[in-house]
């Protein structure tokens, strides 16, 4: 028997077995394209479930994605970003779940990426309107999970947050963007952050998954 001809009968004895194994139902959802692999499981975009968003898979992703669409020196990523606001929040002494807001703040990102405020805004409304639609239930499973005291509509824009978050970015802009030259449009009354808050140089993202779950830790700790 040729090599071909072999190769051709085990791929079909192949196929009969892994009809066997996995029935064809079974089998219908990976093909269907609305799910995605994470680091520890799988997540669905149409049917996302509790056990399907885990503070590892958050952390991982976060760590592995570049803030500014990459436009940094370094790799400066959302994991660390999460962590300083986070931080700052901390040692102003707020409430400890409020601490941990911030830190999860961005977590939905890890299923559905870094997308530029710019951009966003130049969405037609009807592809804002499906993009919530299938963010939403994400970051109501997470308040469920964490951030008791908090609703969705705070993970996605609580005020103090936000303040912070835009904030922030005179101070990433001025350590981590390529760009030192340009200058970014903030209002004289928005705050200085902390030294000990805002390392000079990225971390990798070993690190910064370390830091992101670090505090996750203690923030849970301190707020239960």
């Amino acid at each position: 028997m040729n090599g071909h001809l072999l190769r051709a009968k085990l791929n079909a004895y192949a196929e009969t077995q892994r009809e066997v194994a996995e029935p064809a139902e079974e089998r219908k959802s990976p093909k269907e394209g609305t799910s995605i692999v994470t680091a520890n499981g799988v997540y669905s975009y149409t049917s996302p479930t509790a056990e399907s968003i885990s503070i590892a898979d958050i952390a991982h992703g976060l760590a592995h994605q570049c803030r500014y669409l990459g436009h940094v020196e370094g790799h400066y990523s959302v994991a660390q970003h999460c962590v300083h606001i986070a931080e700052v929040l901390f040692y102003r002494r707020m409430p400890r779940e409020l601490c941990l807001l911030g830190l999860l703040h961005d977590a939905p990102e890890a299923y559905f990426g870094d997308m530029p405020s710019p951009l966003k805004k130049t969405m037609p409304p009807a592809i804002r309107d499906w993009f919530e639609a299938l963010e939403k239930p994400c970051r109501e499973i997470i308040c469920a999970k964490w951030l008791p005291s908090y609703t969705e509509k705070d993970l996605l824009k609580h005020e103090e947050i936000h303040g912070l978050d835009v904030a922030i970015q005179a101070e990433e802009a001025k350590y981590y963007l390529a760009n030192r030259h340009f200058k970014w449009p903030l209002a004289s009354e928005h705050a200085i952050f902390p030294e000990n808050c805002m390392p000079r140089k990225p971390w990798s993202a070993k690190k910064a998954k370390r830091e992101y779950l670090k505090w996750f830790d203690i923030l849970r700790k301190t707020s239960e």
